[in-house]
């Protein structure tokens, strides 16, 4: 288990959308660097910083054109070198995306691998050998290139994917075995690029997509993908041992992700998931059924949140569950809560194991703006990627340009300012959750057991502390014990503690 990690809060940054400094309505490198000591002050102790690469942009900056180079859109490569540098300053490590399954259409090593003739990048992609020859389930792009075939797309049209070979090979005529030293071009690229990022001060990655690598490769056992990741953490991790790492594997498969040799792995949000069913079940069934936070909900969590505490438990020797607030590819759950009720989610994302990940944005309620146009590709993400607030000013402080100018319109609704004047605000209790968890070692590490309460509310044992969290409209009784914080109303009695509705209790046992 990675040192750098204990007790550890993330905040993640949106570079586009962060602070803009020379005013051409995109958030830059500059602009983090002047609110460094605003996220400091959150008492997070590492950034997650999304793509900062050369790119066209055509999905967010996950197509990157060169991955040696930062965008000229976010500032110089000195800014980028200066940001780290006030990162660690202040204490705080950094980590950055790694595209690791693909790049743009546009980096000149696809290019030079659609040519004709075979050359040294031929085999870095997955070409097959003839244009027709598309295989049902995977995704191709024929008749934009002289080559004689067509390539194999990781996700956007825009993003060849890297050849890493096949776990199970169909068609040996153009289908590479995992195994086959072609391949590792791909698993040495990735090590250059780890290294190259890591001897400028990063302190390690968050891998996209990090399952997709190796093809035909079976999702529940993911053997070939995992030795790949085996190979470029061997190769790295000799010249930087404590390189951080984490997957967006996620699904019911963080012990594959653990077992390839990464250190966190994301709890994501897919349909019918324990998270999905904490935050965001009025996405996909709007007014059906409400998201376990919300006070009129009735789903019972507590099935699925035993399965999840036996999952960290079987897992806590191997690396760490992240729970998230958000991030940038799905909707803000303050769309659907009240300021109160992300109070208790944030209660509850604070005092779990493993490492948590606080989204920009998400410690003010920065609400969630439907119906924007797609933009990078950002389909219905783009609400979730919109300027972050900070004061009352031009653009709230965001940027002095002109509004057209701006990469996405800005939520008029809250404010950093106007948070911070609030002392029963969201920022304050995130603030003050973040402080209680850096100076808790029980709330550190994986420890986690079920306490068995009433059905709809959410109880565990974290070490000496007892945390309960009753979301709805109701209100239960507990045994007294000493109070390390709370949120909403507590009466107490001569032996018993009463949390009425909408209350949450950290208890010292």
């Amino acid at each position: 288990m990675n040192k750098l990690l204990e007790g550890i809060t993330f905040y993640e940054i949106y570079p586009n959308s962060f602070c803009d400094s020379n005013n051409d309505g995109y958030g830059d490198f500059k602009g983090i660097i002047s609110k460094l000591d605003y996220v400091q002050s959150l008492g997070v102790k590492g950034i997650w910083l999304n793509p900062h690469y050369d790119s066209p942009f055509k999905d967010g900056g996950y197509d990157v054109k060169d991955f040696y180079k930062c965008s000229p859109r976010f500032g110089s490569e000195e800014d980028f070198d200066e940001m780290v540098n006030e990162i660690h300053k202040r204490g705080m490590i950094l980590i950055v995306d790694l595209v690791a399954g693909h790049s743009s259409e546009e980096c000149e090593m696809f290019i030079k691998s659609a040519e004709p003739y075979e050359n040294e990048y031929s085999d870095l992609y997955v070409w097959n050998n003839n244009p027709w020859n598309t295989p049902s389930g995977m995704k191709f792009q024929n008749g934009r290139y002289q080559r004689n075939g067509c390539f194999l797309i990781n996700f956007f049209v825009t993003q060849p994917a890297f050849n890493y070979g096949f776990y199970k090979v169909d068609d040996p005529t153009w289908q590479m075995s995992y195994k086959d030293p072609r391949t590792f071009k791909a698993r040495d690229l990735m090590v250059n690029i780890c290294k190259y990022w890591l001897s400028r001060g990063v302190d390690g990655f968050r891998v996209d997509m990090a399952s997709s690598l190796v093809k035909n490769d079976p999702w529940d056992e993911k053997e070939g993908t995992i030795e790949v990741w085996h190979y470029i953490f061997e190769n790295v991790k000799k010249e930087y041992p404590n390189a951080v790492f984490v997957s967006e594997w996620g699904g019911e498969k963080q012990h594959l992700s653990f077992k390839a040799g990464f250190d966190m792995d994301f709890v994501l949000e897919n349909w019918g998931t324990f998270y999905n069913k904490l935050v965001r079940l009025e996405y996909p069934s709007k007014g059906q059924e409400k998201s376990y936070f919300r006070k009129e909900s009735n789903v019972d969590i507590n099935p699925l949140f035993k399965q999840i505490i036996k999952r960290i438990t079987e897992q806590k020797d191997k690396g760490y569950f992240s729970f998230i607030s958000g991030n940038h590819d799905v909707e803000r759950c303050s769309e659907n809560f009240t300021e109160h009720e992300m109070k208790l989610f944030m209660m509850w994302l604070f005092t779990m194991p493993g490492v948590p990940y606080l989204y920009y944005g998400d410690e003010i309620f920065m609400k969630y703006q439907r119906g924007l146009p797609s933009v990078e590709c950002g389909y219905h993400r783009t609400g979730s990627r919109t300027p972050m607030v900070f004061d009352h000013s031009k653009n709230k402080g965001f940027s002095n340009c002109e509004k057209e100018k701006l990469f996405l319109p800005i939520d008029e609704t809250t404010s950093v300012i106007d948070e911070e004047n609030n002392k029963d605000s969201l920022l304050h209790t995130v603030r003050d959750l973040i402080h209680l968890r850096n100076n808790t070692k029980s709330l550190w590490g994986n420890n986690i057991e079920y306490v068995e309460l009433e059905k709809e509310v959410m109880s565990y044992a974290r070490n000496d502390l007892l945390i309960i969290i009753n979301p709805h409209d109701k209100q239960i009784a507990v045994d007294k014990g000493e109070i390390i914080y709370q949120i909403g109303e507590i009466k107490i009695t001569k032996d018993k503690l009463i949390l009425l509705p909408q209350s949450g209790i950290i208890l010292r046992k």
